[in-house]
């Protein structure tokens, strides 16, 4: 099966071909509209002059250098750029004294909005073509309507954060791994590990794509494995594995390369014993061997920064208030504790009551059909996700640093309702 971003509408005729291209036009102004134009009278939230300033800093090569002046900053993503530029372009085309220094800041923000407006109009046309692809175009627009229409999509795609860059790249990086997975071929092979690459620099917690899309490869594959055990072809397991390994070490570089690219390979190669961690998880790893200490990080001293600051997040709670869930603070003996069932509540509360209805009876029916499926080359392969989602923030232990995976348990569900 061909893998395309084209409509695929040329077997209607002229008027449906024509209806199709209005009510795509509608969905994609309605989401512009809604997230452009909603938010004039509000103020900006506390942590979008961080992403702001964050992206000022990726721009102008110095994401360490604000990272090492506030250690709040160090979740530094090449992604939060993309606001700042745009920012900056428009602030070329309006006369200094008509702005007020003390909004300055303020506006600039403001108009760094658009590139996540126009990030969260890419998500939603990858959401209908995922749709459409696996049922056709009335599942795709049913897909789109469930996403345009989500207060929480209307909500993060205007505001200067990574969350809407991260559910995007990461929905976009494994909706190439499954048409790599199910059909192979070259072109699929290099889309997939670009985009994975991409997912890396648009939010810390794409880091889990490895495990996720390890799994779900040795998933997709596990009948074939299972007969070419049972009939002892042992050359062609080992050639099956070099492959794997020769795949494996081509994403792990492309990710790399476009690290490096995105923090314009600032600090890259400085030794791990040369790094001032927060985390005892890294700080462990740092002095469990001298050999450890003394070799070169292949990816700039802020992004590994980031990570640390994200892990010592969860470690500790750092910069952040207890959680609190009915009725209850996440507090034991004076420490940070999570809850296991923070997430799946928080999507009952969150997400509209209509989408949790229609994924309800996908699941019914995905049950009652169980017999009939082949669960990994088709909508079954989105269940995975949202399972292996879901296992993933119940062992998270303070519930912190997830949210992004969350948005993607709610965007995969989207493929479920059939």
């Amino acid at each position: 099966m061909p893998i395309s971003l084209s409509l695929n509408i040329a077997s209607y005729s002229k008027r449906k071909q024509i209806l199709v291209f209005l009510s795509l036009c509608f969905f994609f102004l309605l989401l512009n509209v809604t997230s452009l134009f909603l938010p004039l009278r509000e103020t900006l939230t506390y942590d979008e002059p961080y992403h702001y300033v964050s992206g000022a800093a990726v721009l102008s090569g110095k994401a360490f250098e604000r990272g090492a002046a506030d250690i709040d900053a160090r979740n530094i993503m090449p992604a939060s750029a993309l606001n700042t530029l745009f920012a900056k372009a428009i602030r070329k085309t309006i006369p200094e004294k008509v702005i007020s220094q003390s909004e300055k800041l303020e506006l600039e923000v403001f108009w760094g909005k658009p590139p996540t407006i126009l990030v969260s109009l890419v998500l939603a046309v990858y959401i209908f073509l995922w749709a459409r692809q696996l049922y056709g175009i009335n599942a795709g627009f049913l897909a789109l309507t469930l996403y345009v229409f989500d207060p929480n999509i209307i909500a993060h795609s205007r505001l200067v954060t990574q969350d809407i860059f991260g559910a995007c790249s990461v929905f976009i990086a494994t909706y190439y791994y499954w048409n790599f997975l199910a059909f192979g071929n070259q072109k699929n092979a290099i889309l997939s590990m670009v985009t994975f690459g991409i997912a890396q620099i648009s939010r810390f917690t794409a880091v889990y794509l490895i495990p996720i899309f390890t799994f779900l490869a040795i998933g997709f594959y596990s009948s074939t494995i299972f007969r070419l055990v049972q009939s002892r072809r042992y050359s062609v397991i080992l050639s099956t594995i070099r492959q794997f390994c020769m795949y494996c070490f081509l994403y792990l570089l492309t990710a790399i390369l476009i690290i490096n690219l995105g923090f314009s390979f600032e600090k890259t190669f400085v030794r791990l014993g040369d790094y001032q961690f927060e985390s005892k998880a890294l700080k462990s790893l740092q002095s469990s061997s001298s050999v450890l200490k003394e070799m070169p990080v292949p990816v700039p001293y802020a992004y590994l920064w980031g990570l640390d600051m994200g892990k010592n997040k969860d470690e500790t709670g750092y910069g952040s208030a207890p959680s609190y869930l009915m009725g209850k603070l996440g507090l034991e003996n004076g420490s940070l504790k999570g809850f296991k069932e923070y997430f799946a509540i928080t999507f009952l509360y969150k997400v509209p009551i209509a989408t949790q209805l229609f994924l309800l009876m996908a699941l019914v029916r995905l049950i009652h059909r169980r017999h009939q499926i082949n669960f990994w080359r088709n909508k079954h392969f989105c269940l995975f996700l949202l399972c292996s989602t879901s296992c993933l923030s119940v062992f998270l232990p303070l519930n912190l640093e997830f949210d992004t995976f969350l948005w993607l348990f709610h965007l995969f569900s989207f493929f479920l309702v059939k």
